[in-house]
């Protein structure tokens, strides 16, 4: 069986609003949408799971944001996969302001 790879990411977004987006995160709907374990399979040998914290807020000043644990485990991806695909993930997720 292939060594897990785990890699964490704290987001500004309500899990209803990272729901909305995951499928063009993923380029495709998961394979469940339950927020408690997100699964998205890429073959008998390939599998990422997302698991969500409880939704949270953090306060600055007057302004009040959700906030969000992502944890994502992928199995029998290879690095480059991997960092290809947090690319994609992160940059569909990218919160700014100008």
């Amino acid at each position: 069986m292939a060594e897990a790879v785990h890699v964490e990411r704290h987001l500004a977004i309500s899990h209803k609003d990272f729901m909305r987006t995951l499928p063009a995160a993923l380029g495709r709907r998961p394979d469940t949408e339950d927020p408690a374990a997100i699964l998205v399979k890429s073959g008998p040998d390939k599998r990422l799971e997302i698991r969500l914290s409880p939704e949270g807020t953090r306060q600055i000043g007057s302004l009040t944001l959700p906030q969000t644990g992502v944890a994502l485990e992928f199995v029998g991806y290879t690095p480059q996969e991997i960092e290809q695909f947090m690319q994609r993930f992160d940059a569909y997720y990218r919160r700014g302001g100008g």
